[in-house]
């Protein structure tokens, strides 16, 4: 080929091959953009979903603040302060106790007799000034638990006696109160104090199934109608004792058999499921003896019943009587000679 013809071809390749150079460019452009992963489109729905719609959380659980009705008994003493005195301070104090078995306690000792509420011997344990307040409080705590003061509320005035009134260890008085009369204790569930010049007062606190309806820890009150009902219905079963006590032994033990079926009716409700482990009474002489004819018993109630006249009675001959259990059963057998 002609050196022309070669040179001429050499500059035409040249030419063609600046030519494509914008081409490929074009087309490296092309495969890189359609490697981008396409956005995903938002719409107006769901742009307002995604505003209105946070992550997922596990929501805390709701919390109840405890109020002053329901401070645990053995917590170390809070101050709080009542609406009516926003100046003064209230201190607490209290212990746990089985407010349910010391109630059956109290019933039985005001039914069979007891020194416990004359017991002094925790008092003889403390100076002179918690003496004082010792003696102070007791009646109180003895009223209330007899139904015979609903206010369940007390002041003791230090003035004239010589003593201060922050000097007493409160904490040691009210356990040689309860250590002296537990029984007579039954109701009680700690309480508030404070202290205002030469007086302490209290606010002692009710366990719940003997506190007066719309119950204030500021305010507490017995239901007295509960509470003094061990006491009625004591003096009532003596009652049937002293009616019958010129019968003849066989016809004494009949009318107690007769009047006791006359008081109350099986509870077959009560049988039938766990109520004792809430109201012990359908099994205990009190619903027998409390006048309430809507309080019945079942049969530990019935053989009770008729096992305290007979422990209460004087008769002329050899009688015995026995209240045998077996089987989730009790009854009474009677011996005479």
């Amino acid at each position: 080929m002609p050196m022309f013809k070669r040179i001429t071809c050499l500059l035409l390749a040249l030419v063609i091959a600046v030519g494509l150079l914008p081409l490929l460019e074009v087309g490296a452009a092309e495969t890189e953009v359609s490697q981008i992963p396409e956005a995903t489109v938002v719409t107006a729905e769901t742009a307002e979903t995604t505003a209105t719609e946070p992550p997922e959380t596990t929501a805390a659980p709701e919390t109840t603040a405890p109020t002053a009705a329901t401070e645990i008994p053995g917590t170390e003493p809070e101050t709080v302060c009542p609406n009516e005195s926003a100046d003064e301070e209230i201190f607490f104090t209290g212990r746990e106790t089985d407010a349910d078995a010391l109630y059956e306690g109290y019933m039985n000792q005001l039914f069979f007799g007891g020194v416990s509420a004359l017991g002094t011997l925790a008092r003889d344990t403390l100076d002179e000034a918690e003496q004082y307040l010792y003696d102070q409080l007791k009646p109180v705590l003895l009223r209330i638990a007899n139904g015979e003061q609903a206010s369940a509320t007390a002041a003791v005035d230090f003035s004239g006696t010589g003593f201060d009134a922050k000097a007493a260890d409160l904490d040691a008085v009210l356990e040689a109160l309860y250590h002296d009369c537990p029984y007579e204790m039954y109701w009680y569930n700690g309480c508030y104090y404070s202290y205002r010049g030469t007086t302490i007062r209290f606010w002692f606190q009710v366990y719940k199934n003997f506190q007066a309806k719309a119950y204030d820890p500021y305010d507490p009150r017995i239901d007295t109608a509960k509470a003094g009902k061990a006491g009625k219905a004591a003096e009532n079963a003596r009652a049937i004792v002293d009616r019958y006590s010129y019968y003849d032994d066989y016809d004494k033990l009949a009318a107690y058999a007769d009047e006791i079926c006359a008081l109350v009716k099986y509870d077959s409700r009560a049988a039938s499921g766990n109520t004792w482990k809430t109201n012990i009474n359908p099994w205990t002489l009190l619903n027998v003896f409390d006048g309430d004819s809507s309080t019945n018993v079942v049969c530990e109630g019935y053989a009770e019943g008729f096992q305290y006249l007979c422990d209460m009675s004087s008769f002329d001959g050899n009688v015995d009587c026995y209240s045998p259990t077996g089987a989730n059963h009790k009854w009474n057998i009677v011996r005479m000679e």
